[in-house]
């Protein structure tokens, strides 16, 4: 019997997850916090994965607290969107992005008043 590898196998009806986090990363950002749970309850071990560009930047799995501390494997240094994926079984996989914003410099007082 032969079978697709990447199909998801449920042996319940799926549930969503409401996955949480900060809405905007930052240049040179080394990690990223994601929140999961289904209903009320947190779902523990389910995976969020950053991609951007076809990269993988990290990876975590979520605690019994529903939290997954993703590691980057270098810090950010390009803008653009960045792709969040969570999986976890038997919960329907949640597929988001999250903006990737450069540091707003603030001119100093003395330009502003020459």
């Amino acid at each position: 019997m032969f079978a697709d590898p990447s199909l998801f196998i449920y042996s319940d009806t799926p549930a969503e997850m409401r996955v949480t986090y900060d809405d905007r990363l930052r240049l040179g950002s080394t990690g990223f916090t994601v929140h999961v749970k289904a209903g009320s309850e947190p779902v523990e071990n389910a995976l969020a994965a950053l991609y951007m560009n076809k990269k993988l930047y990290g990876s975590a799995y979520t605690n019994r607290s529903g939290i997954a501390k993703v590691i980057f494997a270098e810090p950010l240094h390009d803008t653009g969107s960045m792709e969040v994926n969570v999986t976890a079984y038997n919960k329907m996989p949640y597929l988001d992005t999250v903006k990737i914003r450069g540091v707003v410099k603030k001119k100093s007082r003395e330009k502003l008043f020459q």
